[in-house]
């Protein structure tokens, strides 16, 4: 086998895995520069929080104003977190996208999509009805059910939102702690 031949098989198998490499360390970084922004979660559907491993939840926000939408309409836009504590005080900005200017009273922006009733969720977490669903360990699932139904507002889901408007989660808490 000639060398350059060799040379263009290793080159070939090690730039993909560095390319990947790139991006991975790339997401890692803007998420380690994200703010993060505790929100309460409630059940979405009281008959059947669980399924499977995930349990669906939606964020419970603190509305200064409710966005003005009918009940099978979504509208892409942001919120305009005023507050961060207990629970976030947000107002939607309707077709709000990444760059655009917002408001002098806005802490932090999330992109994502509204809809009725003032159901919020980020972009990238929407599962497509304004919930999202949280991966749960299978031991803790039936604890975790019970406890949103008992007590709304005391599993707590931390959003690390970066500067462009895009959340991921960054922990699940119960009661402040991490679970």
């Amino acid at each position: 086998m000639s060398r350059a031949f060799l040379v263009a098989v290793i080159a070939a198998l090690v730039l993909p895995v560095l390319a990947l490499a790139a991006l991975v360390g790339h997401q890692e970084l803007l998420l380690a520069n994200a703010r993060i922004l505790s929100v309460p979660l409630t059940g979405f559907d009281p008959r059947d929080l669980l399924r499977g491993h995930y349990i669906r939840a939606q964020m419970d926000w603190d509305w200064e104003r409710a966005p003005a939408i009918s009940e099978y309409e979504a509208v892409d836009g942001a919120l305009c977190v005023l507050a961060e504590t207990p629970k976030p005080r947000v107002r939607f900005l309707p077709g709000w996208k990444a760059g655009d200017r917002i408001d002098a009273d806005c802490r932090l922006v999330i992109a994502g999509q509204a809809r009725a009733p003032s159901r919020f969720a980020p972009s990238q977490l929407d599962n497509g009805d304004g919930a999202i669903q949280l991966y749960v360990p299978e031991a803790r699932a039936s604890d975790l059910e019970k406890l949103m139904r008992e007590r709304p507002g005391s599993l707590t889901v931390d959003l690390a939102v970066r500067a462009d408007g895009v959340a991921a989660i960054k922990a699940l808490r119960i009661d402040g702690q991490k679970l």
